[in-house]
């Protein structure tokens, strides 16, 4: 998933490709697969085959690198699910014929979602996980200078 996340932002594979790579991630028990697969979609259109933007890629970088470095952690996904977790097309419509409502609601169901952690890092939990993995990364650092 990691690998596959990290080709879809470089922009060195498609979209159709990318969900080829990560099917059968879709049958892994870890609970952050879901979400995860579920934010990436969010950044391009299943309609037609295509690479993400540049603007996007570039946006995108410093919070994939989290995902990644979470991917390569023994860290259990502790959120709730929540809105990062599915995909309700309807919203648009729903909140026209609601007056209003459901738009209401859903915002009152984020701003709960997020009070459970601290949203900036997720899918990190919290500041001491997202730290105690940075200080034990895998992935994504190069050889440690010695400082004289």
């Amino acid at each position: 998933m990691a690998a596959s996340i990290r080709l879809l932002v470089a922009r060195r594979i498609t979209n159709d490709e990318f969900e080829a790579l990560i099917a059968p991630c879709a049958r892994s028990a870890d609970r952050v697969i879901g979400p995860l697969e579920a934010r990436a979609w969010t950044w391009y259109s299943d309609t037609h085959e295509h690479s993400i933007d540049r603007w996007s890629s570039t946006l995108l970088r410093p919070e994939v690198a989290r995902w990644v470095l979470f991917l390569q952690t023994d860290v259990e996904y502790r959120w709730p699910p929540g809105p990062r977790d599915e995909f309700r097309g309807d919203f648009p419509l729903l909140h026209w014929i609601t007056g209003g409502w459901s738009a209401r609601r859903e915002l009152r169901r984020l701003e709960q979602w997020e009070r459970h952690g601290e949203i900036k890092l997720w899918p990190f939990l919290n500041r001491s996980e997202f730290d105690a993995a940075k200080r034990r990364a895998r992935f994504l650092v190069g050889p440690r200078q010695r400082v004289a």
